[in-house]
């Protein structure tokens, strides 16, 4: 079976081949380490302990997807952090739509740096099912 052709990587005077998406497995690491460097800590962007705990309990009185009804585990802040800890800016998720809005987030240009303060309404999404209930 025919594969791709290897492709020189992005980066200038760089004599690696690319993995895939431009850069070398040397440069892309570099790359992703600036950028993880540059998020800051967990603490640092509002996700300390008292995030965890109100993590914990939102969980456990919305332990279903808002979206699909699957086991939620990760919560998502609708309108931004900066808006706060509060239910009506919390979404119960399971990871796989958690990672899809956050990368449609990413995508629009509306990351963690640039959200705050924000409107995101992914509650849209949502539709009632047969009982009435969003998933």
């Amino acid at each position: 079976m025919p594969t791709k052709p290897a492709t020189p990587c992005t980066v200038p005077d760089c004599p690696n081949v690319s993995i895939g998406h431009g850069k070398c497995r040397l440069h892309d690491r570099l790359s992703r380490r600036d950028y993880d460097g540059s998020r800051g800590t967990r603490q640092e962007r509002g996700y300390g302990a008292g995030w965890q705990r109100v993590r914990q309990h939102y969980l456990q009185r919305y332990p279903f997807c808002a979206l699909c009804g699957a086991p939620a585990t990760d919560v998502h802040h609708i309108y931004g952090i900066a808006n706060g800890h509060r239910d009506d800016n919390l979404m119960a998720l399971c990871h796989q739509h958690h990672s899809q809005i956050t990368m449609r987030e990413l995508n629009e240009g509306r990351g963690w740096k640039k959200s705050r303060g924000q409107a995101r309404d992914v509650r849209v999404l949502r539709e009632p099912n047969s009982a009435g209930v969003n998933i």
